[in-house]
């Protein structure tokens, strides 16, 4: 009832997104990535000062795109990538 209430005073007030957490060993590249013209389609939110989201289904792209700029970026093992 709680949340009826809410949402009709309010609407919805969030958003879930399903997104892959990009962290960098430093702000500067992430700077770069979000300058970049060829990196900067490919970057989502930025959440801090070395972590930003990639859309879903961008991460492959963005992940070439940095190799041409030789930035190399690691799969984490343990993620279960889409």
């Amino acid at each position: 009832l709680r949340a009826i209430e809410r949402w009709a005073e309010h609407g919805t007030e969030g958003m879930l997104k399903s997104v892959v957490i990009l962290q960098v060993k430093s702000g500067a590249v992430l700077d770069t990535l979000f300058r970049n013209e060829k990196t900067r389609p490919y970057m989502g939110a930025r959440l801090g000062e070395m972590t930003a989201t990639v859309p879903t289904e961008q991460w492959r792209t963005l992940q070439k795109m940095t190799a041409q700029l030789g930035l190399l970026l690691e799969v984490d093992g343990n993620s279960s990538m889409p």
